[in-house]
């Protein structure tokens, strides 16, 4: 592996191969993943839009359809309660045959219907209507222990919606269809608070079924239809998801939404399933149609697979054109490269022969040119030093001067502290710490943290002269410390809010000084609460700046300072700084300096 690396490492033909083959094969890739994900993503969009609407038309048939047969219910429900034939003691021929038609006529109202029962509690008695009896059972007591006779009579004269399910005949001759699956209408009538009849009509499922395979469009897909409980009333007749989770129907209940969609991971079968619910709040039902993401993600995957087999012919072919074209390229290289090598062991004679006239041709002639004047290079890079070691030397001399006064401050502020003059001695340390500062090696561009140090020196400095009459605050986090500025850019600032702002003042003057992080920038803002600038007075002040000239009125010299600072700032960060000055008449300036963090150092 080392080798191989270190192969590639020194050859330019092999980096240029890795290089542009890596780029293209990133490029295809990427042009893969976001064409396969754009492209499923719609797949999906429009199956849920289409899916959505056939799934609520489905919903309406099914609510319209548990009408129907609901009020088919509740026309013998209100018949139980407002006709005295069902309450009757008498054995009359008339009043058996009145309730075996009105049972009949229940019967025949819907082809699909399996049967028609109608339980009589207080004599026990059963009344079965379908395709081979019409007669009525005594002693039918044991259907009071079944469950769906108990879940009925917990919703006394509402009509019960019972799944799926195979009819039972109790031990006794009732003549039901034991082995076809049903599922059933209940209601139970109540007077006084005591269950006086029961009535169950049960329907085979095939209308229903077929209203749900009307809905299908294709073959992987499964459609629920629930009750209020969750257990499944009907279904497609498809092998898929026969089955709802409890961890499922148990987010489809928190959902509020009457209708949507949601992904979830069926932990059985390892796959992720897109769940579309429709609820109803007629009956209380739910449909549900569910599918495997992979299903609908299907057509994007043969996209995919598509696009991932031309691409690898694209980039077989760019690799034999990367091949040839970089040994093309690097072939006159690597003959300068060899002349560059003779070069460094002091041959300067030496001469490279390559003639095109591309951009390597250019080198060659380059290099010939350099070999030539590389002799006299030299020279004139001995002469710099020695001119730069005279101009140390000149610095060191400018310095002398400075230092003499700034030590000579520091001599007269002892001389305060002996006669006990404190103030003279705090105002000499900021004056000569401010003299150090302003004449200090290391060039002219300083930490944040050291010019707001400066401006405080100076602030302390016009505090002793103004007292009361000068308040100020200085807030700068830790993390901008160390952001690069130009010497000397808050000073002139400060001054002008003293000279111009605070001292004109009647009243006690505040300066603060604010500096934070934002979006790309470090912003500085200097904020004062004096007389404040008229805007036009500030459009003249920028139209100064950007046409500023040697020739200066007296007027202008108290521009000067600003116009400085908007300069410098200028000439080292360009176009990305900005300096903005707000102002109200009466109410103060704030001038705001945005210098950019890139490529600058933060804490």
């Amino acid at each position: 592996m080392k080798s191989l690396w270190k192969a590639v490492n020194s050859h330019l033909s092999y980096k240029l191969i890795i290089t542009i083959v890596s780029l293209v094969v990133l490029f295809f890739g990427m042009v893969v993943i976001i064409s396969y994900n754009i492209f499923a993503k719609e797949v999906q969009k429009i199956y849920v839009e289409n899916s959505s609407t056939l799934l609520n038309q489905l919903s309406e048939r099914t609510d319209e359809y548990f009408q129907s047969l609901n009020d088919i219910s509740f026309s013998m429900y209100a018949d139980i309660l407002f006709l005295p034939e069902y309450y009757s003691d008498s054995d009359e021929l008339k009043v058996y045959n009145y309730k075996i038609r009105k049972l009949q006529n229940l019967f025949l109202q819907k082809r699909e219907t399996d049967s028609v029962l109608l339980y009589i509690t207080e004599k026990q008695e059963l009344y079965v209507i379908n395709r081979i009896t019409n007669r009525s059972f005594k002693n039918a007591g044991e259907i009071e222990e079944r469950d769906w006779y108990q879940r009925v009579l917990m919703s006394p004269n509402q009509m019960v919606l019972e799944p799926e399910h195979l009819l039972e005949n109790y031990n006794s001759d009732y003549g039901l269809d034991d082995k076809t699956p049903v599922f059933s209408i209940n209601r139970c009538v109540v007077e006084y608070q005591t269950p006086s009849f029961v009535l169950s009509i049960n329907y085979r499922m095939d209308a229903l079924k077929k209203m749900i395979q009307d809905t299908l469009v294709n073959d992987f897909v499964q459609i629920l239809l629930l009750n209020e409980d969750g257990k499944i009333i009907c279904k497609s007749e498809t092998d898929m998801y026969d089955h709802i989770t409890p961890d499922l129907l148990e987010i489809l209940r928190d959902n509020g939404e009457k209708e949507g969609d949601l992904q979830y991971l069926d932990e059985q079968t390892g796959q992720t399933l897109l769940v579309l619910f429709n609820k109803s709040d007629i009956h209380n039902t739910m449909l549900l149609q569910i599918v495997s993401m992979r299903n609908i993600t299907y057509q994007a995957e043969k996209l995919k697979n598509t696009i991932i087999f031309i691409s690898s012919i694209i980039v077989l072919m760019l690799v034999i054109v990367i091949v040839t074209f970089s040994f093309y390229i690097t072939k006159p290289l690597k003959i300068i490269e060899n002349c560059m090598i003779q070069v460094s062991k002091g041959d300067f004679s030496v001469r490279s022969h390559v003639r095109s006239q591309d951009e390597i041709g250019q080198i060659s002639n380059t290099f010939n040119y350099m070999t030539e004047q590389i002799g006299q290079l030299i020279k004139e890079r001995f002469q710099l030093r020695l001119k730069f070691k005279d101009a140390q030397l000149e610095s060191l001399h400018a310095q002398i001067n400075p230092h003499f006064l700034y030590n000579t401050l520091q001599a007269i502020g002892s001389v305060a502290c002996e006669k006990e003059v404190y103030e003279v001695d705090n105002m000499l340390m900021s004056l000569s710490s401010m003299l150090r500062y302003t004449v200090k090696s290391g060039g002219n561009i300083v930490t944040l943290k050291d010019e707001i140090n400066n401006v405080e020196n100076y602030l302390a400095l016009q505090k002793f002269r103004f007292e009361d009459k000068l308040n100020y605050s200085i807030n700068i986090p830790e993390e901008l410390y160390t952001v690069k500025v130009p010497k000397l850019i808050l000073q002139p600032i400060v001054e002008n809010s003293i000279v111009h702002g605070i001292e004109k003042l009647k009243t006690p003057g505040n300066i603060s000084i604010l500096c934070q992080l934002e979006e790309g920038f470090c912003s500085v803002i200097v904020r004062d609460n004096g007389v404040g600038m008229k805007q036009e007075d500030i459009d003249k002040l920028q139209k100064y700046f950007n046409s500023y000239n040697e020739h200066l009125s007296d007027e202008d010299d108290k521009k000067i300072g600003l116009y400085n600072v908007y300069q410098r700032m200028l000439l080292l960060y360009d176009k990305k700084f900005s300096m903005h000055i707000t102002s109200d008449k009466m109410q103060g300036v704030e001038v705001r300096l945005n210098i950019p963090t890139e490529n600058n150092v933060l804490g």
